[in-house]
């Protein structure tokens, strides 16, 4: 299963898949769970877990919400 929004759309700010898929291919990863690649670091140790609203990338660290993961990218 892959994950994708429309060009254009703006992500829901609790929905960490919306927020996620703006900038990640996800798919499907075991139960409850979907994997990419890291946007912050290119691992491919990237996961969501839309039951928890969270993302963690086990490559860099990099983890939190869908308000986190939006802030990531608002970092100069």
């Amino acid at each position: 299963m892959s994950v994708a929004i429309a060009a254009g759309q703006q992500p829901d700010p609790d929905d960490i898949v919306e927020a996620v898929s703006q900038h990640v291919v996800l798919r499907q990863h075991g139960a409850g769970q979907l994997r990419g690649a890291c946007p912050f670091c290119g691992s491919s140790m990237f996961r969501v877990r839309p039951s928890h609203g969270t993302f963690h990338c086990f490559g860099c660290g990099e983890g939190g919400d869908a308000a986190a993961f939006t802030a990531r990218f608002d970092r100069p």
